[in-house]
């Protein structure tokens, strides 16, 4: 259960280096939309991890099952950033 809570601690270093790159720069008009999933895809990621490392704590089932539902959440929202974006590239 260490290596797993070590990986979690990892997971989460890289999803706050990603929101602290996201949050330093004002987003584009034109990408409202784009930046507005992967705000909630990170989000979403965050959450995830949350539920996983709870889980590490009493063991409960219901974590687990939890963090997958916020990570298959995440990848929908990742699915749909890059639709916007290619719909944005045929635009322009």
């Amino acid at each position: 259960m260490e290596g797993f809570q070590l990986y979690l601690e990892e997971c989460r270093d890289v999803v706050g280096k990603a929101q602290q790159v996201f949050r330093s720069m004002p987003n584009p008009a034109n990408v409202a939309g784009v930046a507005a999933h992967l705000y909630y895809c990170l989000n979403h990621i965050e959450d995830g991890l949350n539920e996983f490392d709870w889980f590490t704590q009493c063991y409960e089932d219901s974590y687990i099952a939890s963090g997958k539902e916020m990570f298959r959440k995440s990848a929908g929202l990742r699915r749909e950033a890059q639709t916007a974006l290619k719909t944005l590239q045929n635009v322009l």
